[in-house]
């Protein structure tokens, strides 16, 4: 096979063995009466972006991903009751 076909067959592949842990549960928002929102409650939330137009295609919605952030260290008194990990490595 030509270096493209092996990329295509790789990428394949990766798509399969992803979907396998996939819970498609998790994607019906239907069970989940309460988290409607509209246009104005989201507009100027940081990282929500709407209507962004590029070439070949429009967003209509656009959330960036959240970027994993180290817990707060908690007050002397409690810090015998939690062991935290720094998720983050800062």
């Amino acid at each position: 096979m030509s270096g493209r076909q092996d990329l295509l067959v790789n990428l394949l592949d990766y798509v399969v063995e992803q979907s396998k842990e996939t819970d498609p549960s998790g994607f019906r928002l239907a069970g989940y009466k309460e988290f409607l929102r509209l246009k104005p409650a989201l507009v100027g939330l940081p990282g929500v972006n709407f209507d962004q137009k590029v070439e070949g295609d429009h967003i209509w919605l656009r959330v960036d991903r959240l970027q994993a952030t180290s817990p707060p260290i908690p007050l002397k008194e409690f810090q015998r009751f939690f062991t935290i990990s720094d998720i983050c490595g800062s």
